[in-house]
């Protein structure tokens, strides 16, 4: 099931037409595009939910190889692909009181969410 999500994130833009691959999944258009009423309101949520799965199966493989983890999650946590774009809106928002927004705004969206997810969740 997990690589059926994944080819369709990879695969709706392909088929969809209407997308222009240089900025389809920066942070501010995945953001932006989540939460819509848009036609791609639908790809937009399968892209975050194979973002929440990826970065996940990443980390616990990371573990199994005895490579340092990214994030380290309580286990009584269990994370959602609407808690990550809550985590990131609070991190973009945080980027954007800094300054920094334009950086957090242009910048693919896994790598947005792995670097919140190391500000949630670091390893001690």
């Amino acid at each position: 099931m997990r690589y059926l999500i994944l080819l369709l994130a990879i695969m709706a833009p392909t088929f969809a037409g209407a997308f222009d691959a240089r900025d389809t999944f920066t942070t501010e258009k995945v953001l932006a595009e989540y939460n819509s009423d848009s036609q791609s309101e639908f790809v937009y949520k399968v892209y975050a939910i194979a973002v929440t799965e990826t970065l996940q199966v990443a980390d616990a493989f990371n573990t199994h190889l005895g490579v340092a983890q990214q994030f380290c999650m309580p286990s009584n946590v269990s994370l959602s692909y609407d808690m990550l774009i809550s985590m990131v809106n609070v991190e973009v928002e945080n980027a954007r009181n800094r300054g920094e927004y334009t950086d957090y705004a242009t910048t693919p969206f896994p790598l947005v969410a792995l670097l919140t997810l190391n500000k949630f969740f670091p390893c001690k």
